[in-house]
């Protein structure tokens, strides 16, 4: 009786733990140039898409004028692929945007400003250039009236 119970406990442990899908250390965040959608155990190494635009630029903008600021992206708090643009366009309002790759997504966005005036920004779409910049381009009306901009943003 003894060796069947004992032939039990080991055939009941070989099943448990081989039955199981082994862990599979990489990447699991979604929103990240390494993700590894087969693994099961986060290791830590995820390179978010969102990290290389984290930084301070200097922004050199057209629009129906030539405009140079500062602009901040920073990390968001809604997911892992979502940004903050500090200072957007130097009216001194924070948009927030999606990151998918290289490419930056701006929701069509309105702001009252502090002096009274109505800021509407629409069609904004942004990219990650090789050497560092990023340019976005953008439409906007501030008070009714509409402007077309592009912004080329170096870090600094």
């Amino acid at each position: 009786m003894r060796t069947i119970s004992v032939f039990t406990s080991l055939l009941l442990f070989v099943v448990l733990f081989t039955a199981c899908d082994p862990d599979i250390d990489g990447c699991t965040v979604w929103a990240s140039h390494n993700y590894n959608p087969e693994a099961n155990f986060d290791d830590g190494s995820c390179d978010l898409w969102r990290n290389k635009f984290i930084g301070a630029y200097d922004a050199f903008e057209t629009c129906s004028g030539f405009y140079d600021y500062q602009l901040g992206i920073n990390e968001g708090i809604i997911d892992f692929d979502h940004i903050i643009l500090n200072n957007f366009g130097d009216f001194g309002v924070n948009l927030s945007a999606r990151v998918q790759g290289d490419a930056i997504f701006i929701d069509n966005q309105s702001f009252g400003l502090g002096n009274g005036a109505f800021l509407e920004i629409w069609n904004a779409i942004g990219k990650y250039e090789p050497n560092g910049d990023v340019i976005i381009n953008y439409e906007y009306a501030l008070d009714g009236l509409p402007d077309i901009c592009s912004i080329r943003a170096q870090p600094f």
